[in-house]
């Protein structure tokens, strides 16, 4: 607020202006000459002018003042900005410095405790088949070649010589090229098989892979770069032929896998499809078996049996509907009339866990897929029948399959094969087609 009065001065009329200086924090005068002349006359004429002089004066204390905010503000924001890139930049640097931490961490772990800690990462992403398969590596191996010999308890092939003897563990950061392919050239000298040489291929990239994802490594410093991937031998299938399949048939009869063996045989099954089957996915009044269930490991015995399975989706290709034929109806009736013979001998010591199985033991408990596969290699032993796989059965029914000319696509159908292309090692079985397009070509020429 601006008060003014007129005062005169050497015969002029001023106009004395009175206001708070906020810069000296008090009141203050300002002395501002109107140039009219203290005459009769004047005084009204100077009067106005007072006014215009007062307006004006309080005009530019605005203006002033607005400036000084203005001003203020600016330093205010500067001040501010001025820490928050001095807060900024402290938590940068100190992100920085965790994010640094971590990394050198990860560079100063051993390559065997990386390779444990990469299986445990991708854990969650993989079925429990390929952990225990990887797990195994890396408890076998690996650990074995990288390990100094004398932390190692057990030394695998003491007597093939190694490119390499480590005496101190070595770094995830510090494998080389050199360090793997000495690792595999061991492997081939101990009698491994390139297939088990390129299981070990597959998981070290994986591992590095994941390496240069928490910037141990780079792109460029792989060292999986230039080894050279391991060449397999495409697996040529051993499979029994229809009568062969029929002797089998009679060895088995009364044996714990009997029914397991008949369904793997009739409908080529995994092993783990033919566990996986409940009475619930057999329909005795329609005629139809539904593989939708499947069991890759158990664990325990009795009531306390751990069993690793899994639902099969409607949408997966492994889900799939047979016809339940007579002789398996057959046998799956018989099968279960022995189950409830073999719940009241049993009594209270049956185990009623794994009920809703169809190959289980005489006690109840769920057939374990390495009991399958060891139990049927004595029986083939045992009986001096030709040597295969319990997986060569699945192939021997894809295999009878492509012998009477079944549409590829039929084949791929039946067996649950994902792709086409797994159905192409049967084509070559189709000689009657071949036969038949043979004579043509020969009466063509004749």
């Amino acid at each position: 607020m601006v008060t003014g009065s007129l005062q005169t001065k050497n015969g002029t009329f001023y106009a004395v202006l009175s206001f708070y200086n906020e810069d000296k924090e008090k009141w203050d005068q300002k002395w501002k000459t109107t140039k009219i002349k203290d005459k009769k006359g004047n005084k009204k004429k100077a009067e106005n002018k007072l006014k215009e002089i007062q307006k004006e004066f309080e005009k530019q204390l605005k203006t002033k003042k607005k400036v000084v905010e203005q001003e203020e503000k600016e330093q205010k924001n500067n001040h501010n900005k001025k820490e928050d890139r001095e807060d900024t930049n402290k938590e940068t640097a100190e992100n920085q410095t965790i994010y640094e931490q971590r990394i050198n961490a990860n560079k100063n772990k051993t390559f065997v405790q990386y390779v444990l800690e990469s299986i445990e990462d991708f854990k969650s992403d993989i079925e429990e088949t390929t952990y225990d398969a990887w797990y195994a590596q890396y408890n076998g191996r690996v650990r074995n070649f990288f390990i100094p010999y004398h932390e190692l308890d057990k030394i695998m092939n003491e007597d093939i010589k190694r490119n390499t003897y480590y005496e101190t563990p070595l770094k995830i950061s510090e494998i080389t090229q050199f360090d793997i392919e000495d690792f595999f050239k061991w492997m081939y000298d101990c009698g491994l098989k390139s297939g088990t040489v390129e299981k070990h291929y597959v998981l070290f990239n994986l591992i590095f892979e994941r390496a240069i994802r928490q910037k141990i490594i780079t792109p460029e410093t792989n060292p999986m770069n230039d080894v050279k991937k391991p060449v397999v031998k495409p697996y040529i299938a051993n499979f029994y032929t229809a009568k062969e399949l029929k002797q089998l048939s009679t060895i088995i009869k009364e044996d714990v896998l009997e029914i397991a063996i008949l369904l793997a045989s009739h409908y080529g099954l995994r092993r783990s499809e033919v566990l996986g089957i409940k009475w619930q996915a057999i329909d005795f009044d329609t005629n139809i078996i539904i593989i939708k269930h499947t069991v890759t490991k158990v664990k325990g015995t009795g009531e306390n049996q751990i069993i690793s399975c899994k639902n099969l989706a409607k949408t997966d290709s492994g889900y799939r509907t047979y016809p339940l034929a007579p002789t398996i109806r057959e046998k799956l009736l018989e099968h279960r009339k022995n189950i409830e013979e073999n719940r009241k001998f049993f009594g209270n010591t049956y185990v009623e866990q794994t009920k809703d199985y169809v190959c289980v033991k005489e006690n109840g408990e769920l057939i374990k897929p390495n009991h399958f596969t060891k139990r049927f290699k004595d029986i083939i032993k045992r009986n001096d029948i030709r040597k295969i796989r319990p997986h060569d059965l699945r192939h021997s029914v894809g295999s009878l399959l492509a012998i009477k000319n079944v549409n590829q696509k039929l084949i791929q159908d039946f067996m649950g094969h994902a792709n086409i292309s797994s159905s192409d090692r049967y084509m070559h079985l189709q000689f009657e087609s071949k036969e038949f397009s043979s004579k043509i070509i020969e009466e063509e020429l004749a």
